[in-house]
């Protein structure tokens, strides 16, 4: 079984949070329990012969945070157990890429239980596109997109975030995104996030150009 993948690579540049999305309940009871993990539309008992299931919930329910800071002070074993849960919970996870200094820059949220998501730096010769099926419209103080054929829908926190999405209503190569005097340092980690959440379309330099 393909394990998740927990973090784009060794890089300083982005900062990635986890959290689990706003419907999600758990019951943590005493060490050796089974934890109950419920959302809208599942309902999940998992073994917690250690007590680190669901220490790591609590710490995820509290809202986006560094991976780095749920696996703080757990043993190999223990992490590998985190490991196996979330790739049990996956289409309940929001993750999200950050600022240097902690705000959230955008968040890929989960629509589904069966949603995967598995970003991957793309190459700097791949030409990338907003999808044509990809709406963005705005909610409160941020702005989000969406597609009917997606399971997922990505919000964006900051006018950074947004400056990329706007690149993207036409072809353009990754280096020259990623390169771009105003992209922040986090360009080409924002660019993954959303290939993966199914809001750009990817490929060589055929991809046509968008119409109208």
């Amino acid at each position: 079984m393909a394990t998740v993948n927990l973090s784009l690579g060794p890089s300083s540049d982005w900062l990635e949070l986890w959290s689990l999305g706003e419907d999600v309940s758990f019951t943590a009871p005493p060490s050796g329990q089974p934890v109950e993990l419920r959302s809208t539309e599942v309902a999940l008992r998992l073994t917690d012969p250690t007590g680190s299931i669901g220490m790591a919930l609590y710490r995820l329910c509290l809202g986006p945070i560094r991976l780095e800071n749920v696996l703080a002070g757990l043993s190999s074993a223990q992490r590998q157990e985190i490991q196996r849960l979330f790739r049990t919970v996956e289409g309940l996870l929001v993750r999200s890429l950050a600022t240097p200094t902690g705000r959230a820059l955008l968040s890929v949220v989960p629509l589904s239980p069966r949603a995967l998501f598995r970003p991957q730096l793309l190459p700097d010769q791949g030409t990338v596109v907003l999808a044509r099926s990809v709406a963005l419209h705005r909610q409160g103080v941020a702005h989000v997109l969406q597609s009917p054929l997606t399971m997922h829908q990505v919000v964006l926190h900051l006018p950074d975030a947004l400056r990329i999405v706007e690149s993207l209503r036409f072809p353009a190569q990754v280096a020259d995104i990623t390169r771009a005097a105003e992209a922040p340092p986090s360009t080409a980690a924002v660019l993954a996030f959303l290939a993966a959440s199914g809001m750009i379309a990817t490929g060589g330099p055929s991809v046509p150009d968008r119409e109208g």
